[in-house]
C-alpha cells in the first residue's frame, strides 16, 4: 500500500519540481501562472470531471449518494467547529476564520483526488466521479458558507446596514454553480442519466 501512495504521489512533486525550476530559469513569469490556474480550473479539470461523470451509469451516479451525504456533513461540521474555536479560542477575526475554516474543512480534491484515488483503487469512472461529488459538494456547499460571511464583513465594515445575512446564500450559492468545476461534472450527470439507444 505505501508503494503506491508514493507511487501516486511521486508525479505531483515531480511536477511541483519542475515548475519550481521553471520559475528559477525564468521560463515561466509569475504573472503568466494566473493564466494556467484559469486553464486548469476552468477548462482542463471540468473537462477531465465531465468526461469521468459521462461515462458512469446512472446506477453508479445514485451509488454515491452515500459518499454525498457522508461528504456534506463532515465538511459542515469541520466548518461549524473550526470556525468556532478560530473565533471564540484564538480570536480570529470573521474573514480570517472563514478562510482559515474553508481550507482545512474543503481538501484541495482536484489537484489530489484523481491521481491518490486513481492509483489505490484503480482507475474506474467511479473513482473519477468520487472526485468530481466531493469537488461539487465542497463548492456549491461550503464556498458559499465562506463567502457569506467574507461579505457579511464587508458590508459591516463600510457600514452598509443589510436585511439577514442569509439572503445573500442562494446568491452566493448560484454564482458557484455558475463556475465549469461545478457544472463540468454537473452536465457529465446529466449526459449520463439520459437512455441509451
Amino acid at each position: 500500500m505505501t508503494y503506491i501512495i508514493i507511487h501516486a504521489l511521486a508525479p505531483i512533486f515531480v511536477i511541483m519540481l519542475l515548475g519550481y525550476y521553471a520559475g528559477k530559469a525564468k521560463m515561466v513569469v509569475n504573472s503568466n501562472v494566473s493564466l494556467l490556474n484559469v486553464f486548469v480550473m476552468d477548462f482542463a479539470l471540468p473537462a477531465a470531471l465531465f468526461s469521468a461523470t459521462v461515462q458512469t451509469s446512472w446506477h453508479g451516479i445514485i451509488s454515491q449518494s452515500p459518499l454525498i451525504l457522508l461528504l456534506v456533513l463532515s465538511m459542515w461540521i469541520a466548518y461549524a467547529a473550526l470556525y468556532f474555536i478560530c473565533t471564540l479560542g484564538f480570536k480570529k477575526s470573521p474573514q480570517d476564520a472563514a478562510v482559515l475554516t474553508l481550507t482545512v474543512a474543503l481538501p484541495n480534491y482536484a489537484a489530489l483526488g484523481l491521481p491518490i484515488l486513481g492509483s489505490v483503487l484503480g482507475e474506474t469512472p467511479g473513482t473519477s466521479l468520487s472526485v468530481a461529488v466531493s469537488i461539487a459538494c465542497g463548492s456549491v456547499l461550503m464556498t458559499p458558507f465562506c463567502l457569506l460571511i467574507l461579505e457579511r464583513e464587508k458590508a459591516r465594515a463600510s457600514g452598509e446596514t443589510q436585511g439577514s445575512t442569509l439572503m445573500l446564500l442562494p446568491v452566493l450559492m448560484w454564482r458557484s454553480v455558475t463556475k465549469p468545476i461545478v457544472w463540468g461534472p454537473l452536465l457529465g450527470v446529466l449526459f449520463s442519466s439520459r437512455p441509451s439507444g
